[in-house]
């Protein structure tokens, strides 16, 4: 017998007699919950599956998650807080955080906000203050109880306590159920929860036939800010929206869940063991949740909104009805528009003109060919009780040199840049310098304003009161285009790319930011054209104000890690 041989089968002989992993057992046993294969349930092979060591393939159910996934209790660092170690050393996708800290605040009656850390490096988190009270008085009752595990005395570093999982009572009734197969590394965080009731309703955005979610279905739906349209399929529409909502029972008891990141993410609706279940993945940030209770629907709704904050109340002629579409030709050929309305009878409250207007579809200028008379048509609009509305596109034409609002926000330094030097493409347009170039509707290509930093408000306010006088003062501004979307990232060439140019398009360098382990279902949906986390919107690796770091993630207009 050769010597690696020997070393070989000695191996094998001794592996029983080894010691299980800490916390966990020397054989993985499946559970019921599906392993996050990249390629999504229909990629599931046995190869496939033994791939991952949090993985095992079954042949009745295919690839599932192990019972060695999940976290421990360490210690209680407080009444409310507590410390979790890593049950074993099976992983998904790697660098796995080891130690979490956990913290339950309960702010009110109706609200309680449990949010899982990293107990030893900070990681990114959604950069927006939630309207909550302090933590109430022990004195006050609430409607909910949150039940932890029983928090040993403090464990050695080789010794672990007893599996973590939670669960919130409402009134008598279990609501949530945290399950211990917590996934918790770098770029990839899963939970599923248990609810009470079967009737399920919000997170997106997303296409949904209905408002309740089908359960039997057990669709995945992706959620990332970009620029697509409603369609068929289960697709990332405009929009982040992670809210779900869950009537507990006949009665109106309702649980409201935020799920509060912002990296691209999914969710999956579906049945365990009877029961409604939600498994919620992300691609980075940390796992912050907010619940919120109530005897109805409609409380839970208000608990929400109080949080996140009330929008501004609109005008009331923002609440009539109004007319808007892409490809007006003329100012008479609104005014035509507006007379064939009004003498059918319909009312008309807004009258929206798209990007049709500019010149060169360049934000903060009028064609004068066509719409030379825009002054003139917002008067004439406003003396029949009719609001003008403009469209812009926060996407500047890169005209340097003959193009004012362009220079003005270069001098104020209000785009969009790559994260480093080095990023910068071979093909940058000239006078681009270090921000990102990108394509929308006008002639060539286009820079993104960067919303998060104060300069681009202030310079956008100064342009958009500049070009308001000398378009008539129309009355209604609608920022579009705003996820931010770019057309054709990573293809040959936009779809409505200049046939006079040569192709081109913005094209994302592969990393791990615009091409993370688990890309969520948003990269494996047939409307993805380009396969890759960027698409219809920027690259991962460009910055914004907001702390100085990379984009890559989805929440309102500017988005970052």
């Amino acid at each position: 017998m050769s010597p690696p041989q020997f070393y070989l089968r000695l191996a094998l002989y001794l592996t029983p007699l080894l010691p299980a992993a800490r916390g966990g057992q020397a054989r993985a046993a499946p559970t019921e919950l599906e392993c996050p294969l990249p390629g999504g349930a229909r990629s599931a092979t046995p190869t496939v599956c033994g791939q991952f060591t949090a993985c095992v393939w079954t042949d009745g159910d295919g690839c599932r998650l192990t019972d060695r996934v999940g976290y421990r209790v360490q210690r209680a660092v407080s009444r409310r807080q507590l410390l979790l170690t890593k049950s074993s050393d099976v992983t998904l996708f790697g660098e796995d955080v080891q130690r979490l800290m956990v913290t339950v605040t309960e702010h009110d009656r109706q609200r309680v906000r449990i949010v899982f850390r990293d107990a030893d490096r900070q990681r990114f988190e959604v950069p927006l203050r939630l309207n909550l009270p302090p933590p109430r008085h022990r004195r006050q009752r609430a409607e909910y109880r949150v039940h932890l595990p029983s928090a040993p005395a403090e464990l050695g570093p080789d010794v672990s306590g007893p599996p973590f999982s939670l669960s919130v009572q409402h009134g008598r009734q279990t609501a949530l159920r945290l399950l211990p197969q917590l996934s918790y590394s770098d770029q990839f965080i899963e939970t599923t929860l248990l609810l009470a009731g079967e009737h399920l309703y919000g997170m997106g955005e997303n296409n949904h036939d209905r408002f309740r979610h089908d359960l039997d279905a057990a669709a995945t739906w992706p959620i990332f800010a970009r620029g697509r349209p409603p369609g068929d399929g289960h697709e990332a529409l405009y929009g982040v929206h992670p809210f779900l909502l869950a009537i507990e029972n006949a009665s109106g008891k309702s649980l409201g869940v935020l799920f509060l990141n912002s990296n691209a993410m999914e969710y999956k609706v579906f049945r365990l063991n009877g029961s409604a279940a939600v498994t919620f993945r992300t691609t980075g940030g940390v796992l912050d949740l907010c619940l919120f209770f109530g005897r109805s629907p409609l409380e839970v709704l208000r608990q929400y909104h109080l949080t996140i904050g009330l929008p501004e109340l609109p005008s009331y002629w923002a609440l009539g009805f109004q007319l808007s579409r892409f490809g007006y030709r003329s100012v008479d050929e609104v005014r035509r528009t507006v007379a064939r309305t009004r003498a059918a009878g319909i009312p008309l409250d807004v009258q929206y003109v798209d990007v049709d207007y500019m010149d060169g579809r360049r934000d903060f200028t009028v064609g004068k060919d066509k719409f030379g008379d825009l002054s003139r048509l917002v008067a004439d609009l406003r003396k029949l009780d009719i609001h003008a509305s403009l469209l812009y596109d926060p996407s500047l034409a890169t005209d340097f040199g003959r193009y004012p609002p362009l220079k003005r926000g270069v001098a104020r330094d209000v785009f969009v840049r790559w994260w480093n030097d080095s990023l910068i493409p071979e093909d940058q347009c000239a006078g681009c310098r270090h921000y990102v170039a990108g394509y929308l509707w006008t002639r060539n290509k286009t820079l993104l304003v960067d919303f998060f930093q104060e300069a681009a408000t202030h310079w956008w306010t100064d342009e958009m009161r500049r070009f308001s006088k000398s378009a008539g003062g129309p009355e209604g501004f609608w920022i579009d285009m705003n996820e931010p979307t770019n057309f054709g990232t990573n293809l040959e060439k936009p779809f409505n790319w200049p046939s006079s140019l040569p192709a081109w398009s913005l094209k994302c360098p592969v990393n791990r930011l615009d091409d993370p382990p688990y890309p969520t279902a948003h990269v494996r949906d047939t409307s993805n054209k380009s396969g890759r986390l960027s698409d219809r919107t920027i690259c991962m690796t460009e910055q914004t104000h907001q702390r100085c770091i990379p984009r890559a993630s989805s929440i309102a207009s500017a988005q970052t890690l």
